[in-house]
């Protein structure tokens, strides 16, 4: 008995594992079951499974993550951070400051208190009127 490239096609895909039969119903919905070919459907399990290994490394790599350490600090006795990520036990590992940031640091307020108030016509001395 010979079975026509579509219907091989058809077979390969209902062969597969339960856990296909998401792929297997998105193939049906989208494509015209006269134009499978064993090759097409073989490409698609193939790219499947290349996603779902592709997810369990994801989850194995996370999974050996360390945590990382938090307080209470036995230096400073903060809560937010451990002891070796203590800025005042380590200030070389504390961030530089005016760095890309836009919040205002004291450089930023210094300089705001500084600026030239000469355009400002508030502070201008009203002229004399004579009446």
């Amino acid at each position: 008995m010979n079975f026509s490239e579509h219907q091989q096609a058809v077979f390969l895909l209902m062969k597969l594992p339960p856990s296909y039969n998401t792929l297997s119903t998105s193939l049906t919905a989208s494509h015209k079951l006269g134009d499978w070919t064993v090759k097409w459907v073989q490409g698609k399990v193939l790219a499947e499974e290349s996603l779902r290994s592709g997810d369990a490394q994801s989850v194995t790599r996370i999974s050996k993550t360390k945590p990382k350490p938090s307080g209470p600090c036995d230096f400073c006795g903060s809560g937010t951070h451990h002891e070796s990520t203590c800025w005042k036990k380590h200030p070389d590992q504390c961030p530089k400051k005016g760095g890309k940031g836009k919040g205002k640091g004291k450089e930023k307020e210094k300089k705001g208190k500084e600026k030239d108030n000469s355009n400002n016509h508030a502070n201008a001395a009203a002229p004399a009127v004579n009446v």
